[in-house]
Order: C-alpha cells, then structure tokens, then sequence
C-alpha cells in the first residue's frame, strides 16, 4: 500500500497514465469499425441460421401433425431419451463414489508418491465422470427438443 501511495504522488506516474490513456482512446478509434463490421457479420450469421432452425422446425411440426406414425416413432425416441438420461446419471453418480471411495482412503498428496496407477485411476474416474454428465445432459436436452416437436405437433396455434 505504501508503493502504491508513492506512485500517487509521483509525476512520472501520472504523466504515464496520461500517455497510456491517450493511446488507448486512438487505438479504440481505429479498432471500432472493424468490430462492428465483426459483430455485425456473425449477428447476420446468426439470424440466418436461426431462421433456418425455425423453417426447417416448423417443417417437422407439419409432418408430425400429419403422420401420426411418426409422432409415435418421436415419442418412443424421447422416452429412450429420458431413460438413457436417467441411466447416464445413475452411472455417473457411482462412478464418482467410487472415485470418494478412493479419495477418502488416501490423501491426494500422498496418492501420488504411494500409488501411482491407483493416482491415475482416480483421475480417469473423476473426468470420465464427468464425460458421462456431460453425455446425460446432452440427451436430456435432446428429449426436451423432442417433446417441444411433439407439443407443437399435438396443440396446433389457435387463430
């Protein structure tokens, strides 16, 4: 805190920042239209594509509304959604107490030094662990895409 109370009263602080600020506000000037037209083309991109997922999902909808076979078909594929989701959580849960169960018999400093493939072991538990939420996450989101299709297809807008 002293340093910092020096630098304060110090003039070649101060003409420092002075300097880094000047230089700043010109870099800024000269960097600003090349964001924006950055930012602007990936916000193009972005609407692009987000029209093309609504067009292509309004598509789906038709054909569901249509088909009741395929809506029995999407259906089943949601519940096996559902159930790999719940499956994948299950096993990630026991691998992870597994990987407690390793980590409460030996402190993590000495894991190494005592039992290297053991250390090892714990690691690959712990990230594969992981991996699989991951993984159980991603069908969950893809059974909530699912029943989004399905809700759409069986409740048609009003109006």
């Amino acid at each position: 805190m002293d340093d910092f109370s020096r630098n304060l009263g110090s003039l070649s602080w101060w003409l420092g920042v002075v300097v880094v600020g000047v230089v700043l506000n010109i870099v800024s000037a000269y960097l600003k239209a090349p964001f924006d037209r950055l930012f602007s083309a990936a916000s193009s991109r972005w609407n692009r594509r987000s029209e093309l997922v609504r067009t292509e999902e309004a598509k789906k909808v038709a054909e569901l509304r249509n088909d009741h076979e395929a809506r029995n078909h999407l259906f089943a594929e949601e519940i096996r959604c559902r159930l790999r989701h719940l499956s994948l959580l299950l096993l990630a849960v026991f691998v992870l107490l597994f990987y407690v169960m390793i980590r409460v018999r030996v402190p993590s400093s000495a894991l190494l030094a005592t039992d290297p493939v053991l250390f090892w072991w714990s690691k690959g538990l712990y990230y594969g662990s992981l991996m699989i939420m991951f993984f159980a996450i991603q069908q969950h989101f893809r059974a909530v895409s699912y029943r989004r299709l399905l809700h759409a297809a069986n409740h048609p807008p009003k109006g």
